[in-house]
């Protein structure tokens, strides 16, 4: 639908920038290098780790689908507990 006569929105020109607005410039110093730098270094740990945790997970499905997978409650409930004090200031 076009909207036309005296409602008309004004013609917009798209340039991809705000007009008579210039944006800063990111210098090797700005917080902006320094975040794109960060995000990089992380980007590459995670695909770096992506491999070996799919490796674990198809590992873990499998035991799973054989029943040969153990659950060690005693390391789960010392895990749990270990929260809870955590979360109460206690440990």
């Amino acid at each position: 639908m076009r909207i036309q006569g005296p409602y008309a929105p004004p013609a917009v020109e798209r340039t991809g920038r705000a007009s008579g607005i210039d944006a800063p410039k990111a210098t090797e110093h700005s917080p902006d290098v320094q975040l794109a730098s960060s995000v990089q270094a992380l980007s590459g740990l995670m695909q770096a780790g992506g491999a070996s945790r799919a490796e674990r997970i198809a590992r873990l499905k499998g035991q799973v689908a054989s029943g040969t997978y153990k659950i060690d409650a005693g390391r789960i409930a010392d895990k749990m507990a270990d929260e809870e004090l955590s979360r109460a200031g206690l440990s």
